[in-house]
Order: C-alpha cells, then structure tokens, then sequence
C-alpha cells in the first residue's frame, strides 16, 4: 500500500478553466464532477482579478458544510507574448496547476501528500504498460507474446522498427522480472510452509 494517488480525487484544473473562459475578471461559472456516470461533486466559481472563489457543500462522515474558498491566482509571462496562470495553493502558497478536494478545502498534491497512480505501480507492471501502450499505437494485440506482424498505414519503416524494437524489450524485461520478482517471493515463503 502506498499513497493515496491523484486520481481518486476530484481535480481543479486552471489551464482548463483558462481555455473554457472561466477566469475572466466577473465571469461567474458552475462545474460538477462524475465518476462512472454518476455526479460527485460540483461548485459555483466566481473569477475576479486575481482570485477566484470557489463556493460548494462539502460532506464529510454524514455532515455538510457550506465551503467559501477563495483561491489566488498568479500569472508568468509566455515566451511568445500572453501569460500563463497558476494557482497559488491555500495552504503552501505553492505555483501548481491542479488544486484537489481530498480534504474540505481544494489543496495542491503535496498539501495532501497524494502522489500519482504511475509512481506506486512496480517495474514490471511500469514496463507492461510501456510495451503494450507502443503495440497499441502499432495496432498489434495487446499480449506480448503475440507478434507484431504489420506496420501502421503512413508510418515510417524505421520509426515502426524502433517502436517494435522498445515493445519487445520492454515486454521482455517486464516478464523476466516478474520471473525474479515471483523467485524471490517463493523463497521468502518457502520456510513459512
């Protein structure tokens, strides 16, 4: 077991709510959230010129609680003209992207100490996962031990060869260290029979 990660919790995105127009100085806005095609949560955002507030019911352990949230805004200049916006987080003060609800208030992943699924799965699964997302992108069976027979219509003979080339190495190394991995687990045990 290791942390909670990131994606089990509803997310505040700021470079979403830039491109949806949310962060316009005045501009009042509703968002809600669903997880297998039921809601989860929802707020009422007001923008003003440096802030936006968030304003939602949170419910913890069977009691609500009407939640004001006012949450800084700071912006950086872009090479090419225009600003980015960041969230500067409640609690740290910390530049950041995503805010999330794994608390009463919207916080950053470090407030929370959440970490991110990829970072608590093992090498070998790192490693399956990496080989089948390239047999994916090749149009090949998703098995490793299944071969990859054609190349992808338009794609480049020696980027198909270099993409079939990392899946069977990572698919390879995937296997033969589930191999060591399983080992060292049937010796551990091995006594405890």
């Amino acid at each position: 077991m290791g942390k909670d990660v990131v994606e089990d919790y509803i997310s505040l995105d700021i470079n979403w709510l830039n491109r949806e127009g949310n962060l316009r100085p005045g501009c009042h806005s509703s968002i809600s959230w669903t997880r297998g095609g039921e809601p989860c949560g929802s707020i009422s955002l007001a923008a003003h010129e440096s802030q936006i507030t968030l304003s939602y019911t949170n419910t913890r352990d069977g009691k609500s609680e009407d939640v004001k949230q006012p949450i800084s805004i700071s912006r950086t200049p872009c090479n090419y003209g225009g600003t980015r916006p960041w969230f500067l987080c409640p609690h740290c003060c910390r530049r950041v992207s995503k805010l999330y609800a794994a608390g009463k208030y919207f916080l950053c992943r470090h407030c929370y100490s959440l970490a991110y699924h990829s970072q608590q799965i093992t090498e070998p699964n790192r490693l399956l996962n990496k080989a089948q997302a390239i047999r994916k992108r090749l149009g090949a069976s998703q098995s490793c031990w299944d071969p990859i027979d054609s190349k992808p219509k338009g794609m480049h003979w020696k980027t198909f060869e270099r993409l079939k080339h990392q899946a069977l190495v990572a698919g390879d190394r995937a296997d033969w260290l589930m191999g060591v991995y399983l080992a060292m687990y049937n010796s551990r045990h091995k006594g405890h029979q």
